[in-house]
């Protein structure tokens, strides 16, 4: 008797020791199926969407941040290109690290602010702190982020 083949591509012999039966069935994508899936739909899989957006948003408030200081006059162009890299690189390793860098930021330009105010009230001829560079900013940050970078290959991500 000779082997036949089946619609489900079993082959199948009657008393034929050589005979190859598949017992598992194996579902190929056919063309069809590959033109619906798309490599977006991939990416949630490899990249969480969390840190998708949270990474943009880093990126947009960094950006801000970098823009104000250069505007206020408090950062020059390489103050303003880093700070732009610091805090997006905070913000694209953790919620908290990006939060963290972002409490210090903002509480040291206040008490900055509060302290050459009175300053310039108890000496004469007392002028502003100028605008920072890159060495000052990364002076400031540069252990922080390298730490957060560190923590993020190691550990992950943040809890809940």
């Amino acid at each position: 008797r000779q082997p036949t083949l089946h619609d489900d591509n079993d082959v199948v012999g009657s008393n034929n020791p050589f005979t190859i039966t598949r017992t598992q069935h194996h579902h190929y994508p056919t063309s069809t199926s590959l033109q619906s899936s798309s490599i977006l739909s991939a990416l949630p899989a490899a990249v969480p969407a969390t840190d998708i957006v949270r990474t943009v948003i880093g990126i947009i408030l960094a950006r801000r941040i970098s823009n104000s200081g250069l505007k206020k006059k408090s950062l020059d162009q390489s103050g303003a290109l880093s700070a732009f890299i610091v805090a997006s690189l905070s913000l694209a390793t953790s919620w908290r690290n990006g939060i963290t860098l972002l409490a210090f930021y903002w509480t040291s330009s206040k008490l900055t602010r509060v302290g050459s105010n009175i300053k310039g009230k108890l000496e004469e001829g007392a002028t502003e702190g100028g605008e920072r560079g890159a060495m000052q900013v990364f002076a400031c940050s540069l252990i922080g982020v390298i730490c957060a970078c560190i923590r993020r290959i190691f550990v992950g991500s943040d809890g809940p």
